[in-house]
């Protein structure tokens, strides 16, 4: 699986990543300053799956019926980039269906929510 992170996930986060093996670009290095759908359009463009806080990518998403790769929306308030890198890590070992579907990370929990 691809990724591409928002801007408001750290730049350590996605550096953790990289060097953990997960394939990740972030807007901040591709693109700064794009709207939350036009990053939605660029991750579809690269096939890759986008990573946010933002809450307005679920809306994107669920109302609009903006079409996704897939999409993790991290809602939890982060201790540190490496506690986001490692909680992104612990999802992706779990081996859950993210591609088409929203993953919503919490500290303790995780859902998967199916949008096809």
């Amino acid at each position: 699986m691809q990724f591409i992170a928002d801007e408001n996930v750290p730049l350590e986060t996605v550096d953790f990543l990289k060097k953990r093996g997960i394939d990740v670009v972030s807007v901040s290095e591709l693109s700064p300053g794009l709207s939350d759908s036009k990053i939605l359009d660029l991750a579809n463009k690269k096939d890759r799956i986008a990573i946010t806080f933002d809450k307005d990518f679920g809306q994107l998403k669920f109302k609009e019926k903006k079409q996704t790769k897939g999409l993790m929306l991290l809602r939890f308030v982060p201790e540190s980039p490496l506690q986001i890198a490692l909680r992104i890590q612990q999802v992706l070992v779990a081996k859950m269906k993210i591609e088409h579907n929203v993953v919503t990370v919490k500290k303790d929990s995780v859902k998967v929510t199916s949008v096809k």
